[in-house]
């Protein structure tokens, strides 16, 4: 016999400040906060069941794409050339070309998403279910003071950690760790995009657009994912060590920069 049933319980909560200022020759800027809060009871971005079964609201914490700040930043300006503008004013050809031309930058900043600390290489046994160490400092203190990856991110054994390895302990045999789940955070997001975009107008009822989108630009930043993750006494050298970037090629947060060249058409 099978039970199927929706035994967690999930809670959001968010609030959005925006403000946003038009200047002259048409140049505008438009930004968005949010702070968030997402809460589950259980692992279930992962599928796994927690300490147990039963008691789901030991597992109870921020979510695993939980994100508690971020904040978008837009800035837009109509370039002076073309028809009716400062520069260039003019019709035919050269409106064609060069009016209309629009220039955009968009900043976004965002805390990074929760992770949590497991364990392995332990010589105790335990029981079934999270297998997590004991912290034996505020989880705040576990934190690499004013860290940064460091001049050698290769090999990884190289980095600055993330975390402090002398903050966890293994715990005693057949007891599970004092540790919660999603306890830390990973390092936040900062990502810069430019874009420059012109329609053109046919017929009233048919648009063309070239856009050019330049992603992580001109200031290329990495973009990191959370860290290892794995408290283990055997292997030192990867925990709280970063081995990879976050995004995909056109991606929000895609670590290498990149330019992309749209066309669209509208009827």
């Amino acid at each position: 016999m099978n039970l199927f049933s929706n035994f967690g319980h999930n809670s959001y909560h968010a609030g959005t400040f925006r403000i946003e200022k038009r200047f002259d020759r048409g140049l505008s800027f438009n930004t968005f906060y949010t702070w968030s809060k997402t809460i589950t009871e259980t692992e279930g971005e992962t599928g796994d069941n927690g300490i147990t079964f039963y008691n789901r609201r030991l597992e109870k914490a921020r979510a695993n794409y939980d994100l508690t700040h971020r904040m978008v930043g837009v800035l837009s300006w109509e370039l002076p050339f073309g028809r009716g503008r400062k520069f260039l004013s003019s019709t035919g050809w050269v409106n064609h070309a060069i009016g209309g031309w629009e220039l955009t930058m968009t900043q976004t900043l965002q805390s990074g998403p929760p992770f949590t600390v497991g364990m392995g290489g332990s010589p105790n046994r335990y029981l079934a279910g999270e297998q997590r160490p004991n912290i034996v400092v505020p989880a705040a203190d576990a934190y690499t003071p004013n860290w940064s990856i460091g001049p050698n991110r290769f090999p990884f054994a190289a980095q600055n950690p993330y975390l402090r390895m002398n903050s966890f302990v293994y715990p005693p045999a057949y007891t599970p760790g004092t540790l919660g789940r999603n306890t830390f955070e990973a390092p936040g997001l900062n990502w810069t995009q430019l874009s420059l975009a012109k329609w053109w107008t046919f017929a009233e009822k048919y648009r063309f657009q070239v856009r050019l989108d330049a992603n992580n630009f001109p200031m290329k930043q990495p973009q990191f994912n959370a860290p290892d993750g794995t408290f283990n006494l055997n292997n030192p050298g990867a925990f709280a060590r970063i081995t990879g970037t976050r995004g995909s090629f056109a991606d929000v947060g895609t670590s290498n920069a990149n330019m992309l060249l749209v066309m669209k058409f509208q009827f």
